[in-house]
């Protein structure tokens, strides 16, 4: 079974992690999210793109069991699929827009800050950087959209005590653009990339806004 499903709504992909239980990002799952990132690059969708995951959790990061039993040469070669996602999920010349239910601990909290807007839904659920808690090294992009995305002092509390909040303490942070019921999450995101799309300067102003970062990014991923 694939790990990520796509469907079209009226021009906008939406793309749905789907690895039971929680969407941990094992090898396949990183192949085929970034094969599918190089596809919407070569052809981006003109409704933009939503990224969503499973009722329980958008994405609870690397899978660490699995990455527990690498090689040495396997586990570089995880870490650099991580880098190359996220560099290309940041540049992608579309608006992005992340759904996010449930979990979206370290590398799924981090997919969510890499979108150009960012929905979270209320209800059960675990969030944050966790990279400090399991012992994992953040890989040079994600490190920096990190760095990015959160302000300070939440950047200093939320990386150093590997904390997983709630999704009430996740939207009192104001790191996510809005706060909705799981019911609303997928129509208003699929709606949120559709009005994002309908701008005729937005990837002209998303390169001068993020242009500079995702060139960056590229570079240390090995892209360009």
């Amino acid at each position: 079974m694939a790990d990520l499903v796509r469907e079209d709504h009226d021009g906008t992909v939406f793309m749905r992690m789907t690895r039971a239980p929680v969407n941990a990002l094992g090898p396949d799952m990183l192949a085929e999210f970034d094969e599918t990132l190089d596809e919407l690059s070569s052809a981006p969708p003109a409704g933009g793109l939503v990224i969503a995951g499973l009722e329980r959790s958008f994405c609870a990061g690397i899978d660490t069991k699995a990455l527990a039993g690498f090689a040495p040469d396997e586990k570089t070669a995880a870490l650099a699929r991580i880098d190359s996602i996220m560099a290309k999920l940041y540049s992608l010349p579309v608006p992005t827009v992340a759904a996010v239910r449930g979990h979206a601990i370290g590398a799924g909290f981090i997919m969510a800050l890499a979108c150009d807007w960012k929905f979270l839904a209320s209800g059960p659920g675990k969030l944050g950087l966790n990279q400090v808690a399991v012992g994992l090294k953040y890989p040079p992009v994600p490190l920096n959209i990190t760095l990015r995305e959160i302000p300070q002092p939440h950047l200093r509390r939320l990386t150093l005590s590997g904390v997983l909040m709630t999704t009430d303490e996740t939207a009192a942070l104001d790191l996510f653009d809005a706060y909705v019921t799981p019911e609303a999450l997928e129509q208003t995101a699929i709606a949120k990339a559709k009005e994002l799309s309908a701008h005729q300067g937005f990837g002209m102003v998303k390169a001068q806004v993020r242009g500079e970062t995702a060139l960056m990014l590229r570079g240390l991923a090995g892209l360009d």
